[in-house]
């Protein structure tokens, strides 16, 4: 899902990734594909520092996906 949510944020579908993180959401809040979905969706509309805390939260979920990790360098560039 989170490559999906990646598709979603180059193709700027921000209708897309606000559905899939509230769809991933609903089903758990303890895995890092919801938190890396809503950071997608976040750096889509430019709140880079919720979006950094999103991917933070991620990492924190799964640190063994490095991933989450890459997201949040990301954001903390554009910041």
């Amino acid at each position: 899902m989170e490559w999906y949510s990646t598709v979603l944020w180059h193709l700027e579908d921000r209708a897309g990734l606000s559905v899939l993180a509230q769809q991933l959401m609903s089903i758990t809040r303890e895995a890092a594909e919801p938190w890396m979905a809503a950071g997608n969706g976040f750096a889509l509309q430019g709140e880079h520092e919720e979006a950094l805390r999103c991917f933070k939260r991620a990492s924190g979920c799964a640190p063994e996906r490095a991933y989450a990790y890459t997201l949040a360098a990301y954001e903390a560039l554009e910041m």
